[in-house]
């Protein structure tokens, strides 16, 4: 049940980023669309919300409205965005990166935590680094939908990429992408 739970968020996941993918610069959390790169089969993070409209306040659902100003107090900088069968609250709050989707008509789907591995909670933390000793924590994303939590961790190692899924204390690889030897030298 867990496992099957556990590839349903990261299918969600998976889907939620080819509306939005997210970067990272210099320490820097910023938003960005995927771009397909021309040499590999996986999405790289380009630019910023290219192809979303934002919208303004009185065209967000009065539902969606009420759900974040409860949820998400002392925001004062908060971007909203159409996008395909609902909108999304954009904003950024103690060095990460939030996005709060929404359906149609205003009722919340999840929120999806963008931050580096400093932020991520010690159990976590180190259940990762003592399977994958080699790797460096990149970013992680949290993913809050239907009273679960679930960290999808991004992992390097030397032309080396590892996404993990962590849910109810177990580790799930969801996904493993090499550079090939020639592209290293």
């Amino acid at each position: 049940m867990k496992k099957t739970l556990s590839a349903a968020i990261a299918t969600l996941f998976l889907i939620s980023q080819s509306y939005l993918s997210f970067a990272q610069a210099e320490g820097h959390l910023a938003f960005a669309e995927p771009k397909r790169n021309a040499n590999h089969s996986v999405f790289t993070p380009t630019a910023v919300y290219a192809s979303h409209s934002e919208i303004n306040e009185s065209k967000i659902a009065l539902k969606a409205n009420k759900d974040f100003n409860k949820s998400f107090r002392n925001v004062t900088t908060v971007s909203w965005y159409a996008v395909a069968g609902g909108m999304v609250a954009t904003f950024e709050k103690q060095g990460e990166k939030v996005v709060v989707t929404y359906d149609k008509k205003g009722r919340w789907m999840h929120d999806i935590h963008t931050y580096a591995e400093q932020n991520l909670a010690p159990d976590i933390r180190q259940m990762i680094r003592s399977t994958y000793l080699d790797y460096r924590i990149t970013l992680v994303n949290e993913i809050d939908v239907a009273d679960k939590k679930v960290f999808i961790v991004h992992l390097n190692s030397k032309g080396s990429w590892i996404n993990l899924s962590v849910l109810d204390g177990e580790m799930l690889e969801i996904a493993k992408y090499s550079q090939p030897e020639s592209d290293l030298k």
